[in-house]
């Protein structure tokens, strides 16, 4: 994902990540980590890096906040409208269940 590679440049950790995109640290590979604390958060660390998880969590919000692309989309099959997106429908089964305004 984009975000590992910006979380772990940014973060002075060795930082793994599991099946689940959750980041983990090795705390004496961390240039932040002092012996016995987070130098960014203050707090003993527990294996999930924590200014990653903060880092991932700013970045997810940001991409939340964007204006869609489009303020009407439409479907080339059928012609009905759906709203803001990023992108319209090819087919009807691309749009099933949704509803057109």
């Amino acid at each position: 994902m984009r975000w590992q590679k910006n979380a772990t440049d940014n973060s002075g950790a060795t930082v793994r990540f599991t099946g689940y995109g959750v980041p983990l640290s090795e705390c004496d590979d961390c240039n932040n980590y002092d012996g016995k604390r987070c130098k960014l958060t203050g707090f003993r660390p527990h294996g999930i890096c924590e200014p990653v998880v903060v880092e991932m969590a700013e970045m997810l919000t940001a991409t939340e906040r964007r204006k869609p692309k489009f303020e009407r989309t439409y479907c080339s099959s059928c012609g009905g409208e759906f709203g803001p997106r990023d992108s319209g429908f090819s087919h009807c089964s691309d749009h099933h269940g949704m509803v057109s305004k």
